[in-house]
């Protein structure tokens, strides 16, 4: 029964229209929530779109994240790659703290 209400929760959450303030952000958002958060949630960690311009994705690593050691290794070889691929090969990856 909880399954249930939950995953109908998810659909109805992702069903509603997002207003974003460029494509690009859009696509970002998209890149986090089907892509990164899944992996990231893995872990038992989060990740949180805090801005995205054509030259730098700001993220915030939350959770398990957010004293884990191998958060570099996170946002370099996971995030940032992914970034690379599905929004721009030239993108740049931060962190809020």
């Amino acid at each position: 029964m909880a399954r249930a209400q939950r995953s109908n929760a998810a659909e109805t959450a992702s069903s509603s229209p997002a207003t974003f303030s460029s494509p690009l952000e859009a696509q970002a958002k998209r890149l986090i929530d089907d892509v990164l958060r899944p992996l990231i949630a893995a872990d038992g960690g989060e990740i949180q779109l805090v801005s995205v311009t054509e030259a730098r994705l700001i993220v915030k690593l939350t959770g398990t994240c957010a004293g884990c050691p191998g958060r570099p290794y996170t946002l370099s070889g996971v995030v940032e790659r992914a970034a690379r691929q599905y929004l721009s090969p030239t993108i740049q990856v931060d962190t809020e703290d």
